[in-house]
């Protein structure tokens, strides 16, 4: 062989190895996870690689995701890779893939190692957000993307073990507060359906999270989904002492998005703890007074059958400071037995039994047949006369 075909030769073989180093070298860039101490990279063989799957665009998925971390805090060493990993996502399509890995990877550990790495990063102060709303269905499971890392996470947690996932979240309530309303949602969500029975300490533990939860303001000034969700803890621990705090949101002065949200969660109350939501409203009238119907749609909720709520009901209608038109319109509405959708991933959604029906529109019928000269004055005889009539049809309806 000549020198001009070696050096040829030796040529070829130095290209083919700088080519060879630099493709190892971008492919080792963009893997997620590399080091031991990190949950372990999962490969498919029936398919591509882990990188070629989770970095491929979707050319059927082309909107952009700003996803970012949501505080200054590094993440816990273990979970650096996979932090830059997740905040590389561009699309819906691709971070629904990556998460899926995640869940593959932390699976392929021993329970115990990837126990403890989940909670490494829960305890944690990072968490990166994903621009996707939190819907949770009616088993409380997810029903979309997890909207962070720490939703993830705390999901997980919960479809591994429920029990355990109820005594883990008690603890870290029972220490800290969470840092978002979607992660008290799910930390809720985990104890509710998780733990069948609640000690005094559990029951105190949620109440003083539902009182923190409504100090805190911030949460209330960027109204969102995961609030809705969140406020869910009130009706659950029946906390009533925070009726006040939540009845300000109702006024008219807040945006439409708080008033709803708040409008559900003490519906809730009012259906879980009647007597004493309602207590707070008549001890303290000028609570939604710019919200008189609504107002009158709770008071529609108690049942006059019942001697506690006959006497607050007599008592509403003898208020002074309750205007005539409420009056009224409260009068319409009994009894209210409606019910609607509403952000509950702990209390029980809330309709009323075909039995409880009838029975409640008789004990409204013969309240009202009952009224003394006093309390039928408060309101026009010729509503008192359309309330009878419609409750006799209703009730002939239901027997029916």
């Amino acid at each position: 062989m000549n020198i001009k075909t070696a050096l040829q030769a030796l040529f070829i073989f130095i290209f083919l190895g700088i080519s060879w180093i630099l493709l190892i070298k971008q492919r080792s860039s963009t893997e997620p996870i590399q080091s031991q101490s990190t949950p372990k990279e999962v490969v498919n063989e029936k398919e591509n690689d882990l990188d070629s799957r989770a970095t491929a665009k979707d050319e059927t998925d082309s909107s952009d995701l700003e996803i970012k971390q949501n505080t200054n805090a590094a993440p816990p060493e273990a979970w650096v890779d996979w932090s830059n990993y997740l905040s590389s996502i561009e699309s819906p399509l691709n971070l629904q893939k990556a998460l899926g890995f995640l869940r593959e990877a932390l699976e392929s550990q021993p329970r115990e190692e990837a126990l403890k790495s989940i909670e490494a990063l829960l305890q944690s102060d990072f968490d990166i957000d994903f621009p996707v709303i939190l819907q949770i269905g009616k088993g409380g499971e997810l029903t979309g993307i997890a909207p962070s890392l720490k939703a993830f996470l705390l999901d997980l947690q919960f479809q591994w073990n429920p029990q355990e996932a109820a005594e883990r979240s008690l603890e870290v309530l029972s220490t800290q507060f969470p840092s978002t309303p979607g992660e008290l949602a799910l930390r809720l969500r985990n104890i509710a359906r998780g733990k069948t029975v609640l000690s005094d300490e559990d029951q105190m533990i949620l109440k003083r999270a539902a009182t923190q939860l409504m100090a805190t303001e911030q949460w209330f000034e960027s109204p969102s989904t995961e609030l809705a969700y969140s406020l869910d803890i009130i009706p659950f621990t029946e906390s009533t002492n925070l009726t006040p705090q939540i009845s300000k949101y109702l006024s008219k002065e807040q945006p439409q998005l708080i008033r709803n949200i708040a409008n559900m969660a003490l519906d809730r109350l009012v259906i879980q703890a009647p007597t004493e939501t309602l207590t707070h409203l008549i001890n303290d009238i000028t609570l939604l007074e710019d919200q008189p119907g609504t107002r009158a749609g709770f008071f529609a909720r108690l049942d006059p059958g019942i001697e506690n709520q006959r006497a607050l009901l007599d008592s509403y209608l003898l208020n002074k400071n309750v205007v005539e038109t409420e009056k009224t319109k409260f009068l319409q509405l009994l009894p209210n037995l409606n019910f609607h959708q509403s952000y509950d991933v702990a209390s029980s959604a809330y309709q009323a039994d075909p039995d409880d029906v009838e029975n409640r529109l008789r004990n409204s019928l013969n309240w009202i047949q009952s009224f003394d000269e006093n309390t039928a004055s408060q309101i026009p005889q010729k509503v008192i006369n359309e309330s009878l009539q419609i409750l006799k049809e209703k009730l002939v309806e239901d027997l029916d």
